[in-house]
């Protein structure tokens, strides 16, 4: 399988650019994406995705259980595959990422599993050159970061990029807060899709 070629071979898939495409992004995928961006982003036409090397950096960077217990979240190993693609393709939340004070940033959004505590964080969405939708960071929150989350006291861009030039501006960060989007506020475009995963692990 993908996963483990990818985790054999230190992150190498043997693949055309490394990438396994999953499927076109789903329409309600976009329509949730666009409406957290508040329209600024559109990424209907692109693919699904996962790259080798970016899943197994995540997988070996968040494995250490005392460390992520430092940081208030769950190790990540190589049966956790099956909940990142259902992030993917079933998330609760989406959240835009606004690039602040990196404004020569790519655009970047969440998908959010609430129930699960996973964060599949897409960055770097290219134009038609790159149709991959591919995730970068991935994170397994306590049911303690999650409600931070939940409630509001956070954004996406403050937990990811803590201390880092890319977490923007306050007024961003809340404007991202403001416009989250739930799956629930597109359950009429969402219907019919949790069947997807299964047949889309690697």
């Amino acid at each position: 399988s993908f996963l483990n070629t990818v985790m054999s071979n230190k992150g190498d898939s043997k693949l055309e650019h490394n990438q396994l495409q999953l499927s076109d992004v789903p329409d309600y995928i976009v329509s949730m994406v666009n409406a957290a961006s508040n329209g600024k982003l559109d990424i209907s036409g692109k693919k699904m995705a996962i790259e080798g090397s970016k899943l197994y950096h995540e997988i070996n960077k968040h494995s250490n259980a005392e460390i992520e217990a430092s940081r208030g979240q769950i190790p990540l190993n190589g049966s956790d595959i099956s909940n990142i693609i259902d992030t993917m393709y079933n998330p609760d939340y989406v959240e835009y990422v606004s690039n602040g004070l990196a404004t020569n940033q790519r655009e970047a959004f969440a998908l959010i599993k609430a129930d699960g505590g996973y964060i599949v964080l897409v960055e770097n969405v290219g134009g038609k050159r790159n149709p991959n939708i591919v995730p970068e960071q991935i994170i397994h929150f306590t049911d303690k970061k999650m409600d931070r989350f939940l409630n509001g006291e956070v954004s996406i861009a403050d937990i990811i990029y803590e201390n880092k030039t890319r977490k923007g501006t306050v007024e961003s960060n809340v404007e991202d807060i403001k416009n989250r989007v739930t799956a629930a506020q597109l359950a009429q475009g969402a219907s019919a899709h949790t069947s997807e995963t299964s047949q889309r692990s690697p």
